[in-house]
């Protein structure tokens, strides 16, 4: 159980159970039905923000996606199609390019799928992704949905770390530290 600043509560009523990225065999149906679910999760506005194959568990026949920290709340386009191209890669490396592509535009459409093109990047997967297998990876992915879609590859996305706006937020807040240590300093305290 946890609860945010803003007062919502979160209550979890059991573990997720076995990450899908520890299965070896993972079907068909299965992929779907991840894909699928991805779609209801973007449907409601929702994104992940790291979903990989050790955030996703299946419970009866249903997947179920734990660790939503990185997650957003009416989440834009773009963080949405990184949703798809970190899901995508994440199934290719466990799978191959060609049952994780067909299985995403089985359960997302070939809409969705072809517009997380630009986020087939290294710069944009998660840290539990990369390794030495993700630079042949990408090409596959990237080659298989422009062969089952017809949309050539697009430039790749511009991936933002730091922004001048962040650079100078930490500046002020450096500031205005600066300036109540000095004024507590000379303070005097008897």
């Amino acid at each position: 159980a946890a609860a945010e600043s803003s007062g919502d509560a979160i209550l979890v009523l059991g573990a997720p159970g076995v990450p899908l990225a520890a299965d070896t065999d993972v079907a068909d149906d299965t992929l779907r039905a991840v894909w699928a679910a991805l779609a209801r999760l973007h449907d409601a506005g929702l994104s992940h923000g790291e979903l990989t194959l050790e955030h996703i568990a299946i419970v009866g026949d249903e997947p179920v996606f734990s660790e939503f920290g990185s997650g957003k709340v009416a989440a834009d386009h773009a963080e949405r199609a990184r949703d798809v191209a970190v899901l995508l890669t994440s199934q290719a490396l466990l799978v191959g390019a060609d049952r994780a592509v067909d299985a995403a535009i089985a359960g997302l459409g070939a809409g969705r799928v072809a517009a997380a093109q630009p986020y087939l990047q290294r710069a944009a997967m998660p840290r539990s992704v990369v390794g030495p297998r993700l630079k042949t990876v990408l090409p596959a992915i990237g080659a298989a949905i422009s062969d089952r879609t017809g949309c050539p590859a697009p430039e790749p996305a511009e991936i933002v770390r730091i922004r001048w706006r962040d650079l100078l937020q930490t500046g002020l807040i450096l500031v205005a530290a600066y300036a109540l240590l000095t004024t507590l300093v000379e303070l005097d305290w008897a």
